[in-house]
Formats: structure tokens, C-alpha cells, sequence
């Protein structure tokens, strides 16, 4: 595999992993913070509610407080003030106070006077259901031993769930031994339960046990024995934050049901994405980048040298150089291999040099032995003819040829007379 395939494989294989890595964080950490951001806002908006209908009661119990250590409502509950009743406690005071039940009971449990309005609709309602719940908590749960003690909660009453405040009614110069309580009360109309959601921006509603449009879970949550609260999302993609409240009794009376619109989780999901649109865009531009840069600063030079090397080992051309004007590694690598390259072909033309003289040496040393071989085979030669000519019988032959040529004119006589004719004969016979 070329060294560019490998690169792009390599770029691409990390590409992968970072994409893969972005969508592990965001599906991971990211989608699961801003879960957690949204359920921790959804609970302090659900506790936002309920401080806001705590500060409702604290309102009430504080009114109720005012009216308590009023002489006037002290003197009328111990029986001095004939004139209180007529004076204080009509339509207006509820219209002015914006109450829809108020009463003054003394703490045996008798009850001196209450009315209730309903402030929705403007009509009376009976309240001895709410006096009941009251004169029964002054004997059980309703204990004012101090002029700071007071009361507040939730009751039921046949008009709706109620917000009251107790307060008992002491002397103005609070001394003294509380002598009874004076309750207000306001029911959770639509008018009201609008304000609330008006001051806290939350789209809240109150659920009673016999409402229709409680879901099983929400049933369920209200027969939880303590404070049940529970956060979920709706079949609308919303955020339901649920919590009961209960009443004066300690029984789970309303829930409290918070729609909340999944604005941060949507926000968070589209920064979320775009920031791994961002991630992909960028991991593909450094791919890109990367990859160019490697491919033009890298891998086409470093093909180009390959080329080159081809060249000088197949083509033996080793005048060929690499022409790069380059400071960097590779740079420093073409001036080293031209470098090699010129030292190879001034090796091999002293090589080539060196052969040829070689060559020229064992030619002459080849000549020499040979001319050495043919001059030793003429010694010899010559050697061998002197000993022959030493041995030879040339002398003889050449006297036997004078005797002959002196002797010719009379040849037979000394063949015949001559004692060295004889010899001669035999001597001639020999040189066969």
C-alpha cells in the first residue's frame, strides 16, 4: 500500500474516531447535563410554587396576626364589644381583604362568628364544614399558649381546597393568655391559581384526589404518606414536575402539577448538535488540510525521490539530480541523496578507471608470458640444436666429402687400394 493510500486511510480512521467520540460525549455528557440542568431548573421552579403559595399563607397568617391582637377583636371575643361585629366583620372587609372565609371562634371551641364568600362568584357558601375542621383542630392539633403562635395550611372545603392563616387573638400589648383565633381563608380559585402562575412565570395548576384529569401515576404519588415529588416527561415532549401538598391535618390533600416546556433540553440539544456539526466540519476540513499539505509537502515529494532512485538503480543514470528548494527534512534528504549520487558516480568512474588499468596490466602481463613462453621455447629450440650440432657428424661428413673429392680422379684405385676406402663406406653406412 502506497504511502498516500495509507495516509488517507489514516485520516479518515481518525476522522471516524472523533466523530464517534463527539457523539459518545454528546449522547453521554452533554444530552444527560442538560437533563440534569432541566430537572434541577424543574425542581426549583416546582419549589418556586410552593414558596410563592407559602408566601400566600405567610400573607394570610400575618393579616390574621393584625386582626388578633386588635383590642377590638380581643374585647369582642371576651364577650366586651357589642359594636365589632356590625362594624368589622361585613362583605366589605372580605372584598377589601380579598378573603373568601373568615371567622372568630374562642379556643373551647365556640364559635362567636364566620361567614364565607366566594370571591369567583361573589356567593355565599356554608362554612360549617371549615368550622368543624377547625374547632376539631383546636382540641386536637391547635394548641396557642404563646401571642407568636399561629397557623397555617391547607383545608377542604365543598368550594375547593382553601389557604388559611390562625392566628390566636391576644391583648394589643400582647400580654396575656390567648382567648381564641381568628381565621382567614382564600380559596385556590382559577383567578388566584392564574395569579400565582402570573407572579412565577410557571404554567402551574392544582390537582385535588377526586379530579378527573389525574393521571395513575399522579394518583398514585398522592397516596405517598410524606411529601411526594416526582419529575417526568409528558407524552408532548413536556416536563411535568409533580408535589403534594397536604392539609392542616397532615393528610395528603392537592397536587401540585408544573408544566414546563423542555426549552433548556431543546437548547442544549441544538448546541449540542452543532457543536458536533462544528466538530464533524472541522475534523473534515483538518482531514482535508492535513491531507493536502501531506500530499503536497510530503508524499509527492517523497514520490518524486522514489522516481528518482528508480532512475539512478534501473536507469544507471547517475548525473540525474533531485531539484528541491526546500529547508526542511525532506529537503535535507534530496541534498544528502544527490550528495551520495555524485560520490557513487565519481566512485565508479575511479572504479571503472581503476578496471581499466587493471585490464591494461593483465593484457601486458598475458603478452609478457606469452613472449616469455615463446621465448623460452626458442632457447630451448636452440638449446637443443647446439647439442645437436655438438653431437652431429657434419665434421666427419665434411672430411669424408674432401677425401672423396680429393680421391675422385682416381676413385676405384683407392677404393680398391686405399685402406681408408673401405673405412669410408662404413663410415657413410653409420650417418642412416
Amino acid at each position: 500500500m502506497s504511502i498516500r493510500h495509507q495516509i488517507t486511510l489514516i485520516l479518515i480512521s481518525l476522522s471516524a474516531i472523533f466523530v464517534t467520540t463527539s457523539w459518545l460525549i454528546e449522547e453521554f455528557l452533554i444530552e444527560p447535563a442538560f437533563s440534569a440542568l432541566e430537572i434541577e431548573a424543574a425542581d426549583k421552579d416546582l419549589r418556586r410554587c410552593v414558596d410563592a403559595l407559602d408566601a400566600e399563607l405567610e400573607g394570610l397568617t400575618k393579616l390574621s396576626g393584625d386582626w388578633g391582637a386588635w383590642d377590638e377583636a380581643y374585647q369582642y371575643v371576651i364577650g366586651n364589644s357589642a359594636t365589632f361585629e356590625s362594624s368589622n366583620l361585613i362583605d366589605e372587609t372580605f372584598t377589601t381583604a380579598d378573603l373568601d372565609y373568615l371567622s372568630m371562634i374562642k379556643l373551647d371551641g365556640e364559635v362567636l362568628w364566620s361567614d364565607g364568600i366566594n370571591s369567583h362568584n361573589g356567593e355565599r357558601f356554608d362554612v360549617s364544614s371549615i368550622d368543624s375542621i377547625l374547632t376539631k383542630s383546636l382540641g386536637d392539633k391547635i394548641h396557642f399558649t404563646s401571642v407568636d403562635d399561629s397557623l397555617s395550611g391547607l383545608i377542604p372545603t365543598s368550594q375547593g381546597t382553601m389557604l388559611i392563616g390562625v392566628h390566636p387573638v391576644v391583648p394589643s400589648n400582647r400580654k396575656g393568655a390567648p382567648v381564641g383565633i381568628v381565621t382567614m381563608g382564600r380559596l385556590l380559585t382559577t383567578r388566584r391559581i392564574a395569579d400565582l402562575a402570573r407572579r412565577t412565570h410557571l404554567d402551574v395548576n392544582f390537582l385535588f384526589k377526586d379530579s378527573p384529569a389525574l393521571t395513575d401515576s399522579e394518583r398514585q404519588l398522592l397516596q405517598v404518606s410524606g411529601v411526594g415529588k416526582r419529575i417526568e416527561s409528558s407524552e408532548a415532549g413536556e416536563l411535568i414536575a409533580l408535589s403534594t401538598l397536604k392539609d392542616i391535618g397532615g393528610n395528603t390533600l392537592v397536587l401540585v402539577r408544573l408544566t414546563i416546556s423542555r426549552r433548556i433540553m431543546q437548547h442544549g440539544s441544538i448546541a449540542a448538535r452543532a457543536a458536533m456539526w462544528c466538530s464533524l466540519g472541522g475534523a473534515l476540513i483538518t482531514a482535508l488540510g492535513t491531507g493536502m499539505a501531506l500530499r503536497y509537502r510530503v508524499v509527492e515529494p517523497l514520490q518524486e525521490m522514489a522516481d528518482h532512485a528508480t532512475r539512478v538503480g534501473v536507469q544507471d543514470n547517475l548525473d540525474a539530480r533531485i531539484r528541491f528548494r526546500r529547508n526542511d527534512e525532506i529537503g535535507k534528504l534530496a541534498s544528502t541523496f544527490n550528495l551520495m549520487v555524485a560520490r557513487l558516480a565519481d566512485s565508479r568512474d575511479k572504479l571503472q578507471e581503476a578496471a581499466h588499468r587493471a585490464g591494461m596490466a593483465e593484457i601486458a602481463s598475458e603478452v609478457l608470458h606469452n613472449v616469455g613462453n615463446a621465448v623460452n621455447s626458442a632457447g630451448c629450440s636452440v638449446e637443443m640444436l647446439t647439442e645437436r650440432l655438438e653431437s652431429s657428424r657434419l665434421p666427419g661428413l665434411d672430411m669424408a666429402i674432401n677425401l672423396l673429392s680429393e680421391q675422385a680422379p682416381r676413385a676405384a684405385e683407392f677404393f680398391a687400394n686405399d685402406p681408408r676406402g673401405p673405412k669410408l663406406i662404413n663410415y657413410l653406412e653409420t650417418l642412416n
